[in-house]
């Protein structure tokens, strides 16, 4: 049915908002200021941030890696580095022969 001007029947307040979301309310508390360290007035993230190096000094190692990973980034996989990267100039060298040989003999295969 198009739109009538006048109808009784639209909404005219619009959407009812909802309610402040946990995230909101989260963001809301991490910003105010309170007393936590040393007597000093900081906000909830820095307390958060005291707390959990604390945490990560006394030996917890998910704490640590956690705070790592949030300043360096997560570190990299072992299996998503290129294996040229562990070898030796030896090795290197080796496998470049290897790989040679191989395309070496697939060339001999063709004409053939």
């Amino acid at each position: 049915m198009p739109f009538v001007k006048g109808d009784p029947l639209i909404n005219r307040k619009g959407r009812p908002t909802k309610g402040t979301s946990m995230t909101e309310i989260l963001r809301e508390v991490m910003n105010e200021r309170s007393v936590g360290f040393n007597n000093k007035k900081i906000s909830g993230k820095e307390a958060l941030a005291r707390k959990m190096l604390s945490t990560a000094l006394s030996g917890d190692v998910p704490a640590s890696k956690y705070i790592f990973d949030r300043m360096d980034g997560p570190m990299k996989a072992m299996f998503d580095l290129p294996e040229e990267l562990f070898m030796t100039p030896e090795d290197r060298a080796e496998r470049i022969r290897e790989l040679e040989e191989k395309r070496l003999q697939a060339d001999i295969e063709k004409q053939a």
